[in-house]
């Protein structure tokens, strides 16, 4: 009767060792997996940092050439504004005197 017990007992921890390989094999694949998880995460977050900073870059650079088109705008005003301002000072702003010299001209 010592046979049967002995395969029992020997048996016993086999499978208790399979079982704890097993459990070791699976624990090693979860952490892999949660580190390249967690390098994913990493990854993730750069590169939105990478974009948000882009973004605030390109808003930058679109409000410069928003002023400068502005600026661009307003000073080609001007230049038109000048010549309509000189002619109705030469010409007495609308109004005709009879005495007096004629305002030059070009």
């Amino acid at each position: 009767m010592k046979k049967p017990a002995k395969r029992v007992a020997r048996k016993a921890p086999n499978k208790l060792q399979g079982a704890v390989d097993l459990a070791r094999e699976q624990w090693q694949v979860a952490k892999k997996a949660a580190k390249r998880a967690r390098q994913a995460a990493k990854h993730a977050r750069r590169e939105f940092k990478d974009a948000k900073k882009v973004v605030k870059r390109a808003k930058e650079e679109m409000l410069a050439a928003a002023r400068s088109l502005q600026s661009s705008l307003v000073a080609a005003a001007r230049r038109r504004a000048k010549p309509r301002v000189q002619a109705e000072a030469a010409s007495g702003s609308g109004t005709f005197h009879s005495s007096g010299p004629s305002p030059r001209r070009r």
